[in-house]
């Protein structure tokens, strides 16, 4: 070789029409997977009630969301998918700007692996059919913390108008959470990034200086416009309840499929980040920024540093966490198979044949395709690694939207059964009290209004024998006899009973 001529190393080798095509079967499962129930699956108690309840109720809106929320046609055939779609249409926004911003940042493939762990993860996709707020949230400040980190490598006006008008929109959303965040993020990545670049200095504080300006005038014109309430109800992780145990178990929970390859991920990154590499810097300060305040970028980060180990396992030769991913998925596949066992059980007592089958087909889909990615570990097949994990967690995802719910959905619909039974028993009633601070009761009152009965809180004095109580009771409750009663899940476990007196 002659001196001075430089050998230009060979291009990646492009994807193949085999894995293009499963990409796509992906995409097109993932999203089939969101559409299913959204029209039809009862209103979940807790935040989600609280939400739809703000926008359905004819009493003054409290905050800007239920102002917003009530400008959907409650009388619509439609309404929950109307209330729901909202949050379908942030979580797809914070997967799409991902895609579109993440790979500068990270490549290409990572990105698209992220994606894949992303489509067969059990808790984002399961809370992007809801109507709350914390996928709102989600998807805003993933799209601000993409669109910060482009801006801490080259910051221009197009980024800093980026960052800043996410962050404001996301600050709109989250409030105190998304502030407290912020906060952290700004602190942490100045002190490591400032360090190595003196001309960021005067740079990074102004996306923040401009998403802080906005939360402060948000609170004054939400105070002359007469928006006293809080949007903490609306949201199933609020910072201010504390529950990050709860939180961190629903984060690991949610990516059970590839729980090998995240247990391998936390231990490289915590190797990495002593060795001072930025990358792992970077993400370690996303992680606990967004854990400390219960965001749900925090489940997104693990299933990104998921997607990495992925990656390297077939990519880096030597890869020191082999028996940590090898551990934790044998691990996984043998509880998985004590809890399908004791699933079909559960299954077959409380929806006899039709339901055992259902609950088999959901279970076994997860198993098998588990045990086919196992199989690739140890047969160092990528292939089976990856489509055999990612088709676990997305077809028993779909496959329990589609088959096991209809029987579920039999218990949950207490609130039609309800409603049935006050128009068939007590046709005369034309009001209802109810509980509004009782989270398993209010999801109640938007069927009501609905039907068009007049609600009142259960503190006032009914006013005559035309209105009828509703309430939760007790285990031993025996005060007195309900003249009508009704049972349910207003979970997926857990039957509850509600009496009307």
């Amino acid at each position: 070789m002659r001196k001075g001529k430089t050998v230009t190393p060979p291009l990646p080798a492009p994807p193949s029409s085999r894995y293009r095509f499963f990409c796509w079967a992906v995409a097109f499962l993932a999203v089939a997977q969101l559409l299913v129930g959204l029209d039809y699956i009862n209103i979940w108690p807790s935040a989600e009630a609280e939400l739809i309840w703000s926008g359905v109720q004819t009493a003054p809106a409290t905050t800007w969301v239920s102002a917003f929320m009530s400008t959907i046609p409650a009388e619509s055939p439609y309404w929950l998918l109307a209330y729901r779609v909202p949050s379908l249409i942030f979580y797809l926004l914070g997967i799409a700007l991902f895609f579109l911003w993440g790979k500068a940042l990270f490549g290409n493939r990572s990105v698209e692996l992220t994606l894949l762990v992303g489509a067969a993860s059990l808790l984002l996709p399961v809370l992007a059919k809801t109507a709350s707020l914390d996928i709102w949230r989600f998807g805003l400040e993933l799209g601000f913390w993409l669109s910060l980190l482009h801006f801490t490598k080259t910051p221009t006006r197009k980024w800093l108008v980026r960052s800043s008008i996410l962050g404001a929109l996301a600050i709109l959303v989250g409030c105190w959470a998304s502030l407290v965040l912020f906060v952290i993020w700004q602190v942490a990545y100045f002190r490591i990034l400032v360090a190595e670049n003196e001309g960021l200095k005067k740079q990074i504080g102004k996306p923040f200086v401009i998403i802080y300006l906005v939360f402060g005038l948000s609170l004054l014109l939400n105070w002359a416009l007469g928006y006293h309430g809080s949007l903490g109800d609306y949201f199933y992780f609020n910072f201010l309840n504390l529950g990050h145990l709860k939180f961190f178990f629903y984060a690991l929970l949610g990516i059970a499929p590839f729980i090998g390859f995240t247990l391998a991920a936390l231990r490289d990154l915590f190797y990495k980040v002593k060795r001072g590499e930025e990358l792992s810097q970077l993400l370690l300060i996303g992680l606990l920024g967004s854990f400390l305040t219960l965001s749900l970028v925090f489940p997104f980060l693990l299933i990104f540093l998921t997607a990495k180990q992925l990656e390297n396992y077939f990519k880096v030769p030597n890869y020191p966490w082999q028996d940590w991913v090898k551990a934790g998925q044998v691990l996984h596949i043998i509880l998985v198979f004590f809890l399908v066992a004791l699933t079909l059980l559960g299954g077959f007592i409380q929806f006899q044949n039709d339901g055992f089958r259902a609950v088999l087909g959901c279970s076994a889909a997860y198993w098998m395709f588990s045990f086919v990615g196992v199989i690739g570990l140890y047969g160092n097949r990528r292939d089976y690694v990856l489509g055999g994990m990612t088709l676990a967690g997305l077809i028993a995802l779909l496959f329990f939207w589609i088959q096991v719910y209809p029987f579920i959905h039999l218990q949950r619909n207490w609130p039609q059964r309800l409603q049935t039974q006050i128009e068939k028993t007590l046709p005369g009633t034309k009001e209802i009290g109810l509980n509004e601070s009782d989270p398993l009761t209010l999801p109640l009152a938007p069927y009501f209004q609905r039907a068009g009965y007049q609600l009142r809180n259960t503190t006032e004095v009914a006013p005559n024998s035309e209105s009828l109580t509703i309430r939760k009771l007790e285990p031993n409750d025996s005060i007195s006899e309900p003249r009508i009663e009704i049972s349910g899940w207003p979970w997926l476990w857990s039957e509850e009973r509600w009496g009307g007196f």
